[in-house]
């Protein structure tokens, strides 16, 4: 088993990495998970500027099926951000 940061984003920033360009993440993280993102994505050389929230960062978990050549994913619900729109006394909240 093989715990890595991923998602579409970060697997394009790597990409990038490797041909060559500067990258920068961004995104939302919180808790351990986010911790582990943030240490993975700074040891892989790209340039970490996630913003820290309350919560944890979900895990998803890819369980790779080699002899049937299948993959399952298994998606945990994201945490609950409330953010505070300047000068609008709205709460947008945003599911991730």
């Amino acid at each position: 088993m093989t715990a890595t940061a991923g998602g579409k984003w970060l697997n394009v920033a790597r990409v990038a990495k490797i041909l060559g360009e500067q990258v920068v993440a961004t995104g939302l993280i919180g808790g351990a998970t986010g911790q582990f993102i943030h240490n993975q994505v700074q040891d892989s050389g790209i340039i970490s500027k996630f913003v820290p929230i309350e919560g944890e960062t979900r895990i998803c978990i890819n369980i790779m099926d080699e002899k049937n050549v299948t993959s399952t994913e298994v998606l945990e619900p994201g945490p609950t951000v409330k953010v505070l729109i300047p000068g609008n006394i709205w709460f947008r909240t945003l599911y991730f």
